[in-house]
């Protein structure tokens, strides 16, 4: 009867590659902070699908430059956001974005919460809303440990109903202190960056990701006093590097002899699947006086 023999559908060739010749990647790039212009430069900026590890020392600015890029990408994009962090209240998280946009250390301020300023800053963040009626940002309220499942369920809210483009998980190491004892932490935590990077493809978001080094120091000098580390270094499994498309790290040495050197933060890219691209970027300073009402960085 003629019959032809079955292939799966997933396997193309002949005209079925030469098709994709004419099909463009039109996955756009969005620049990163004007203070990153090295960094938006050797990642060729963000992009939809992709999932980005931030790494660093304890202390060494890890959630403070997520706050950044939160705000950042909040102001210059159309995107709705979801933020996931672990390790503060809803109510910290919020705070920090709105001591970012001020840039003011609200936390360390007395009844700001009365300041007209700060009253409608946070109005403004939290009553954004889309062409749709969705809010820009949406925070989830959990601390602590969090179910795998649940989490993955969160993201798919946060994509498929909230038409959230860009989410940040804050950090990935407190997903596994919480489970059974007994679960080997490497191959749960490599069980989660499948799924985590699944996820990037199936609703096409940007995921943002915390997460910690390990002690791996070779005998030379801690993390925190400046040492630069390696995707290696990165904490509980091989599959965050394997797995992530762009690895950033923050380095800082938190124990230099002078306030400048101490707060300032060298920015590297240890991992770019784009571009192949590695290496140091940026320097950024925090600035602790907040002078001129300037931002943090």
């Amino acid at each position: 009867w003629n019959a032809k023999a079955h292939v799966p559908e997933e396997i193309k060739s002949g005209d079925k590659l030469l098709e994709l010749l004419d099909k463009v990647d039109k996955t756009e790039h969005y620049d990163f902070p004007s203070y990153l212009p090295n960094l938006t430069n050797n990642m060729r900026g963000m992009r939809l699908g992709d999932l980005t590890i931030i790494t660093a020392a304890s202390g060494a600015g890890k959630t403070t430059l997520m706050k950044q890029i939160e705000l950042h990408f909040n102001d210059t994009t159309a995107f709705n956001q979801g933020i996931i962090h672990l390790e503060e209240g809803i109510r910290d998280t919020l705070e920090g974005l709105v001591s970012v946009k001020l840039g003011r250390q609200l936390h360390l301020e007395e009844d700001s919460n009365k300041d007209p300023i700060v009253r409608k800053a946070w109005s403004d963040i939290v009553n954004a809303k889309d062409e749709e009626g969705n809010s820009k940002l949406s925070i989830v309220d959990t601390f602590g440990s969090l179910s795998t499942d649940k989490l993955y369920d969160m993201i798919r809210y946060l994509a498929n109903v909230e038409n959230c483009k860009v989410v940040y998980l804050d950090h990935i190491s407190m997903l596994v202190s919480g489970m059974d004892g007994n679960i080997d932490e490497r191959k749960a935590l490599d069980h989660i960056m499948t799924s985590l990077k699944s996820l990037t493809q199936e609703l096409g978001i940007h995921l943002f990701v915390v997460s910690h080094l390990n002690n791996s120091t070779n005998g030379g000098k801690a993390f925190e006093e400046g040492n630069v580390a390696s995707v290696n270094n990165l904490r509980g499994s091989g599959g965050l590097k394997q797995l992530a498309d762009n690895v950033i790290l923050l380095t800082r040495d938190q124990m230099a002899e002078t306030p400048e050197e101490r707060s300032t933060v060298q920015i590297s890219l240890l991992k770019c699947r784009k571009t192949g691209q590695t290496g140091h970027c940026d320097k950024i300073y925090y600035d602790n006086t907040f002078e001129n009402n300037e931002q943090e960085f």
